[in-house]
């Protein structure tokens, strides 16, 4: 999707690089079952209309690697898939591990909405559609326009003593740390 922060969702990063010509990798060993994000608060809305509960996995009915997305994303924006360049995660050295195949089965949530969830190709379009109608300015534009209208407080230092600290420490170590009756 859209961020509203200076940072960019790896579809704005692959837009900008690929818009200013310079060449991007993606990877081919990297599956994911995303999904525009848009379309994901439409999902999440439907799924809190029927009360669901539970464990869901919530995102596209299929899956590329990133190299595939990345293509998929130069072609529809009508620029040049060449300049996607085919790599392995293998080959560098991400801060943090992750898995390679982060595919998901969304056959649970498709049964309980009653529709299919979206594919990867209708996220593209989606992103696509709302960038022709500049929706991330819009939304950067009116981010900023309730920053300088919203009233900040002062924010000074937090006042902890060692009731407090024996008190987040015991949470630790209990076997409620999410939840239970020390959770308000």
């Amino acid at each position: 999707g859209w961020n509203v922060q200076s940072k960019q969702s790896l579809g704005e990063w692959m837009l900008a690089e690929l818009t200013a010509g310079r060449r991007i990798k993606g990877f081919s060993d990297a599956v994911f079952s995303t999904v525009y994000a848009l379309r994901l608060a439409d999902l999440l809305e439907a799924a809190i209309d029927r009360g669901l509960s539970g464990i869901y996995n919530v995102g596209s009915r299929d899956a590329l690697t990133k190299y595939e997305f990345a293509q998929r994303l130069a072609v529809r924006f009508g620029l040049d898939p060449r300049l996607v360049d085919r790599s392995s995660m293998d080959e560098v050295h991400l801060s943090a591990p992750r898995g390679k195949n982060l595919s998901m089965n969304v056959e649970k949530i498709e049964r309980a909405l009653g529709r299919p969830m979206p594919s990867i190709q209708d996220s593209i379009d989606d992103f696509f559609r709302d960038w022709e109608a500049d929706l991330p300015g819009r939304l950067k534009s009116e981010c900023r326009q309730a920053l300088r209208s919203a009233r900040v407080f002062a924010y000074g230092r937090q006042s902890l003593d060692d009731g407090d600290i024996d008190a987040v420490v015991q949470v630790l170590r209990s076997s409620y740390l999410t939840q239970g009756p020390r959770i308000g």
